[in-house]
């Protein structure tokens, strides 16, 4: 059904949702546009879903609001919650820290229905820092899904393969095409405080795999409230580190993907690619006394990412050693 149902997946979100919701009913749709919003209170321990419908109330209602409940911590089990109720083929996801510009919506239609072949859409994050943005922020941005997707609006699907999960937009029936295959996420998503992601990436790979296309407009702006706790030079080496570690969960995928869209052999073995990041963090070590300030930065925080790959390379490693039972549901 042509229109846009908005997902916000929410985990103790009642301190931030009010504005995130007021960017919402600004929104500038016509008439002819239907949308709805959809609140998935994830396994919330606040009072969450009541905040919810108090400040939609007292913002006139601009749509209908619904709220589901999804016991099971995981954004990408709150997304699926989210997708299940929705009442039309185009999704967007809307973070409870999202402040998405008045056209958000209306641009991310236009642009989904001029091409049936985009199963996701990415805009360009803003962020928005109410501290001393600290020296490293700018270098490490992308982590928090600010910054541009590409040079310019333009098909991704080749030069990177996904969007940030942030103010992206989905074709419901291109998941559920998925779905019908037997996919299942690999990577749940963050869940509480634990900063495991991936499933962004693994959603993109997943798509490309079947044959859509993974799209970026520069036009989609939103801004991104980043918080002042996770500003801090402490949780961005424990986002390296989990992200690290996420990233070697996908590599069936990375592997698939050079050889349907590339044509390349694979050549992946788990020891090889231990001792790879071996060398590598060596190597960081040996730098890292004659390094400059901000190159000191750089190494510490791929410091955490070679011992996140080499962990995970560890632990997964009896998975990884046996390409014939990757990514099952593409068979």
């Amino acid at each position: 059904m042509n229109g846009v149902s908005v997902i916000i997946c929410c985990y103790n979100s009642a301190h931030i949702l009010p504005e995130t919701l007021t960017y919402l009913s600004r929104q500038v749709v016509p008439s002819s546009l239907k949308w709805e919003l959809i609140l998935v209170d994830n396994a919330s321990s606040d009072n969450t879903a009541a905040v919810a419908e108090k400040c939609w109330e007292a913002l006139g209602k601009p749509v209908a609001m619904q709220v589901v409940s999804e016991i099971t911590p995981g954004l990408s089990f709150a997304r699926r919650a989210g997708i299940q109720a929705a009442a039309y083929d185009l999704i967007l996801f809307c973070d409870d820290d999202n402040l998405l510009n008045t056209d958000y919506i209306q641009l991310g239609f236009d642009t989904m229905v001029q091409d049936a072949s985009i199963a996701l859409l990415g805009g360009k994050g803003e962020a928005r820092i109410d501290i001393q943005v600290p020296d490293w922020f700018d270098r490490y941005a992308y982590q928090y899904a600010v910054g541009a997707q590409a040079a310019s609006s333009k098909d991704i699907t080749i030069e990177r393969g996904f969007v940030y999960g942030a103010g992206c937009f989905m074709r419901a029936h291109a998941y559920k095409e998925l779905q019908q295959k037997g996919f299942q996420y690999t990577l749940s998503g963050r869940i509480g405080k634990s900063l495991l992601s991936g499933e962004d990436n693994e959603l993109g790979y997943a798509f490309s795999l079947i044959g859509y296309t993974i799209h970026y407009n520069e036009s989609l702006h939103f801004t991104h409230v980043l918080a002042a706790n996770r500003l801090t030079f402490s949780y961005l080496k424990k986002l390296k580190k989990a992200v690290a570690y996420s990233s070697v969960l996908l590599t069936p995928y990375i592997e698939k993907r050079n050889e349907i869209l590339f044509n390349k052999t694979s050549t992946f073995n788990v020891t090889n690619q231990l001792l790879r990041e071996l060398l590598f963090l060596l190597n960081g070590y040996i730098k890292y006394p004659f390094a400059s300030a901000a190159f000191k930065v750089d190494i510490l925080l791929d410091r955490q990412a070679r011992l996140g790959k080499m962990l995970s390379l560890y632990k997964n490693r009896r998975m990884l050693q046996h390409p014939e039972n990757w990514l099952p549901w593409l068979k």
